[in-house]
């Protein structure tokens, strides 16, 4: 539509100005019978320096007493010129406009969704530059939102035709307020995603442990999606073309999952120019280039977490207060190239690290206290070949990862430091997708994890890992594992019925200990009308589970019956999904998790770009070869979900999303019964809206609203011990909860569009109203009184990026 009314508006532009068959024989002799020129140039849009293609060029005579130079807005009224000539825009952006007279020349440039752009050019200086013209097109304020035009590399649907899998834009990650332009901060509004505690990253997907989730960046998982400290995930948003996430019942070619699934599609380079972009903001400092390669393209990015050197800085001068230094870094590095007929290659290195040091407060005459620093990181190298060969595509990806993690612990400051824990792992995947018939599609692939740990933790000792070392010594430990998937599964599409059923045979192998796994799945599509599309799934999914976790709550003092290393502090179970428990236990063990999804709801379309959808979810977890120390037996997860979105469009995007769920676990009884009691991740409701609008003039506004239940915890009931030291008593696990929680968070946005370079600067405020909410609750010495605390003030957070 918006091609055809350019189509016309140049033609009606150019009837109006007098066409060439229009122009008079007289005036045409005359301008024959002067010097002629040829005028050649480059149209780019402002700021990013995208070429546009297509767009027409208009040449006539300057008016006179005009001055070379660009023609600002408000622009005069054109009067009725002699002559007019015409080109137009090739895909990358050239023009040539030939028979053109030597005196001054304006030419003028009328495209959608862009400023009408006007230039005074001297037509005998213009046609002898060597670059020839670069003229530089700014969008219209009311122009439509446009991500820019990037190739993006073939991506596997991660849920086929499953009842949910959504997706945020490029646009929508950077701007979403509360997110600070996070991808997986972003995705945390979206329903079936629980509200993390403290802002923590953790995604709790439809009640499932964080770990029973997986995240995938392009065709290979990752071992861990965050940075510790939670303030941002491991890959940027400007790497990134794609987010898409499935809460629960994916495609059988993914595995090792009774959760969800997350995918981000890393972007591939662009080839029409060298680009890049720095930027500034709480999750670090860092910078991003791109452009062509030969024949194909790169990306390249780095980034440093910053804050901890102001908080070092704080630490010096306040020896008295207790401190965090938070550190990390990631990393990216992508090579994408057409190798013809159908044919591409991917080459990708992807990285991050991490520490988190925890340090009391300094007592007088002594050293700091209380040392903890967990330390992780890993490097992934992978590459994909992709061919499309007729009505059948290949993959072929293999990765290599290094995956290394200690924690460091004393009481003054950090002993002997055991050897980190090391892991190379290397992965495979192989698939084949062949279309049948028109409506018929078959899909068969094979992927494989192959790995072997070595290191060091802490010895154990009655009462669960020594953390602080003070009697233990360390051990060395290792753990090979070998998981294997096959899958098939045809697809059958037909007059709006789409219906996917395949199966997934897994076998696990780690040290003594293996398993094997059938997994069917179904997923059913029916679209009904132009309007309505009803979706249901169904399938069983096997995650081997690798690590012991019983006593490890102990590190917070959460289900513990005995004193605790943090001494009066409450925090929420969920917290601890932040660090790996295996860690701290010499003996590992794997045994297979089993989980019952199924899925089924449907979604209406309002208007042209509102959408309501409904869905309501089940999610039954079985725990058989538990460690016979556990009293958890399962989990049952189930509820519904509710979004109403107003999708990316021209001035606007937002969504009221309602997540309703009962989280519960099996506990086993004395006498071999089972009882019920609240998961760790019952949040029961937990209700987004987020609103977002375009200002003219570079300025955007948005904001978001949290509405949501407290997590569960486990009350202090009691409390033993003498004046010096006490002891808590705590009450049924899980049995008492946080209060409700609220908060809003606004953003501003602002925009500058240089010929060259864009500027973007935003302010995130979170908790504007500065809502006191408790995430966790102190106890006094005795246990006898609490208070809540934890809760996040009012934080306004300023981010800057620049691009080139």
């Amino acid at each position: 539509m918006s091609a055809s009314l350019s189509v016309l508006a140049a033609a009606l532009l150019a009837a109006s100005l007098g066409s060439p068959l229009r122009a008079s024989a007289s005036a045409s002799a005359s301008a024959s019978a002067e010097e002629t020129v040829r005028l050649q140039g480059v149209l780019r849009r402002a700021g990013d320096r995208s070429p546009l293609a297509g767009v027409p060029v208009l040449v006539y005579p300057a008016a006179e007493g005009a001055r070379v130079g660009e023609v600002r807005d408000p622009l005069p009224a054109t009067e009725d010129p002699p002559w007019l000539r015409r080109g137009e825009t090739d895909e990358n952006g050239g023009f040539v406009v030939d028979d053109l007279p030597s005196g001054l020349l304006t030419i003028e440039v009328l495209a959608p969704d862009y400023a009408r752009g006007r230039w005074i050019v001297d037509g005998a200086k213009a046609s002898s530059s060597r670059r020839g013209l670069q003229l530089f097109l700014r969008r219209d304020d009311a122009a439509r939102y446009r991500t820019v035009v990037v190739r993006r590399r073939a991506r596997q649907r991660i849920a086929g035709p499953a009842p949910v899998e959504r997706q945020l834009s490029r646009e929508e990650i950077r701007t979403l307020p509360g997110s600070q332009g996070d991808p997986l901060r972003a995705l945390q509004s979206l329903p079936g995603v629980a509200r993390a505690p403290f802002g923590a990253g953790l995604l709790v997907l439809r009640g499932a442990n964080p770990r029973q989730s997986l995240v995938y960046v392009g065709d290979h998982p990752v071992p861990f999606a965050f940075h510790l400290s939670g303030l941002s995930s491991v890959l940027p948003p400007g790497a990134i073309g794609e987010l898409t996430f499935a809460p629960s019942n994916f495609a059988p070619a993914f595995g090792n999952a009774s959760g969800g699934l997350i995918s981000l599609s890393p972007r591939a380079g662009r080839r029409d120019g060298y680009h890049g972009e720095a930027f500034f903001d709480l999750g670090g400092v860092g910078g991003l280039a791109e452009g062509p390669v030969g024949k194909g393209t790169f990306l390249a990015s780095v980034r440093r977490a910053h804050l901890d050197l102001p908080l070092r800085a704080f630490g010096a001068l306040n020896p008295n207060s207790p401190i965090i230094y938070p550190t990390y870094y990631d990393y990216q590095a992508f090579y994408d190239r057409p190798l013809g007929r159908g044919r591409r290659l991917h080459v990708g290195f992807i990285g991050a690290g991490d520490s988190l040091s925890f340090m009391s407060s300094k007592p007088p005459g002594g050293d700091r206290e209380a040392y903890f620093e967990p330390r992780l990181s890993f490097h992934r190298v992978d590459m994909a070949y992709r061919a499309k060969l007729g009505d059948t595509s290949v993959l072929l990806t293999p990765a290599l990862r290094l995956d290394q993690n200690r924690v460091l612990f004393g009481e003054s400051s950090p002993q002997e430091p055991p050897e980190p824990r090391r892991a190379i792992v290397s992965t495979l995947r192989a698939q084949i997708d062949h279309a049948l018939t028109e409506s018929l599609t078959l899909t068969l692939g094979a992927d494989a994890e192959i790995g072997r740990q070595t290191g060091e933790v802490a010895s154990e000792s009655s009462n669960g890992p020594d953390l602080y070392g003070a009697a233990g010594t360390s051990n060395t430990t290792s753990l090979s594992h070998a998981y294997l998937g096959l899958y098939g599964e045809a697809t059958y599409r037909r007059r709006g019925t789409t219906i996917a059923a395949g199966t997934r045979f897994s076998g696990f192998v780690a040290e003594r200990i293996d398993a094997f796994a059938v997994d069917p799945r179904l997923r059913l599509r029916q679209e009904v009308g132009e309007r309505w599309t009803l979706t249901a799934a169904i399938g069983t999914y096997t995650q081997p589970w690798i690590g012991q976790v019983q006593g490890f709550s102990r590190l917070f003092g959460v289900e513990s019956q005995s004193a605790t290393p943090v001494g009066q502090l409450v925090l929420p179970y969920q917290i601890r999904q932040n660090f790996d428990p295996s860690l701290y236990y010499r003996e590992l063990a794997m045994r297979p998790l089993r989980a019952l999804q199924a899925s089924a709801g449907g979604s209406v379309r309002l208007a042209e770009s509102v959408e309501l959808e409904a869905h309501g979810f089940v999610r039954d977890l079985a725990d058989p070869h538990r460690p016979s120390s556990y009293l958890t037996a399962g989990e049952l997860a189930y509820g519904g979900e509710f979004i109403l979105r107003k999708r990316l469009t021209r001035r606007i995007y937002g969504w009221v999303a309602y997540t309703l769920m009962w989280g519960l676990r099996d506990l086993m009884q004395s006498d071999g019964s089972v009882r019920y009691s609240e998961s760790p991740y019952d949040q029961r409701h937990n209700l987004v809206a987020v609103l977002s609008a375009r200002l003219p003039r570079g300025w955007q506004i948005g904001g978001r609203f949290r509405l949501s239940s407290g997590l569960p915890y486990t009350p202090v009931v009691a409390a033993m011990g003498s004046a010096s030291e006490f002891y808590p008593l705590y009450g049924v696990p899980l049995s008492d909860r946080f209060p409700l929680f609220h908060q809003l968070d606004l953003r501003v946005d602002k925009r500058w569009v240089l010929r060259r370079t864009v500027v973007s600067a935003y302010l995130d405020v979170l908790n504007v109203y500065n809502q006191q909410n408790t995430e966790a609750y102190f106890y006094s010495v005795d246990f006898r009184r609490r208070v809540g605390g934890l809760s996040m003030p009012i934080l306004p957070l300023f981010g800057v990026r620049v691009e080139i």
